[in-house]
């Protein structure tokens, strides 16, 4: 098993030490994909404003907001999208709680984010073509 570029922890090179199912439940829990996914957005202004100055521990701590943030508030406009929810004691159908610019912000994210997946699965091909 090769490691996985960019994870912390020790010991994820060699396969004696990995506790896959451990890592892989880590990966693929809904905190730790929303705050990867983090990575991806656009820096806040408090985030670019500190990098600007040079203040990486305040540019560091804007980031950590924005992964907060972007947790708490990217499941609500999804799980809106799909599930039936109780709004003030009444059911009400994702059609009634999806707004239009809910749709607008999942689908522009969408886009990044796939833009993103895009440019990753083209150096990966280039990596194959060039072992082959």
């Amino acid at each position: 098993m090769q490691a996985i570029p960019g994870t912390p922890g020790r010991g994820l090179g060699r396969a004696d030490q990995l506790e896959q199912k451990k890592v892989l439940a880590a990966f693929g829990g809904h905190a730790a994909k929303n705050k990867s996914n983090a990575y991806m957005l656009k820096g806040s202004e408090a985030e670019t404003d500190a990098k600007a100055r040079g203040d990486w521990e305040a540019a560091m701590e804007a980031f950590g907001q924005s992964q907060d943030e972007f947790h708490e508030t990217s499941p609500r406009a999804k799980n809106a999208s799909f599930t039936w929810t109780a709004v003030d004691g009444e059911f009400a159908a994702p059609s009634e709680r999806i707004t239009n610019e809910m749709l607008a912000e999942i689908t522009e994210r969408n886009a990044d984010f796939l833009g993103h997946a895009q440019s990753g699965l083209e150096m990966l091909r280039r990596f194959e073509k060039r072992a082959g």
